[in-house]
């Protein structure tokens, strides 16, 4: 499940603040959730700050917004799911 979902987080559309980007702010924000197996989304909070406010709050609003997340298999006894994912906003494009 954990593959699955940072698939999915990261084939989601993140947006670049405006005020962020205009003033060319950078960073990485690092969100902590705990997903349910039916993907309910139990909580997220922000583990690691970017240092600006614009992107933690961003990335948590993201992070809400994408929920529910997809069940998990039916085959794993895996009953929740707690992960960290690193959401980053850089004005260069990556390869």
């Amino acid at each position: 499940p954990c593959a699955a979902l940072l698939g999915f987080i990261s084939a989601q559309a993140i947006s670049y603040p405006q005020e962020a980007q205009s003033y060319g702010w950078q960073g990485v924000v690092k969100i902590g959730m705990l997903i349910l197996n039916d993907g309910t989304l139990a909580f997220a909070l922000v583990k690691e700050s970017s240092g600006y406010e614009v992107f933690d709050n961003n990335a948590l609003k993201v992070a809400k917004s994408l929920a529910p997340y997809p069940r998990f298999p039916a085959n794993t006894d895996l009953m929740e799911l707690s992960i960290t994912v690193p959401i980053v906003y850089s004005l260069t494009k990556q390869k």
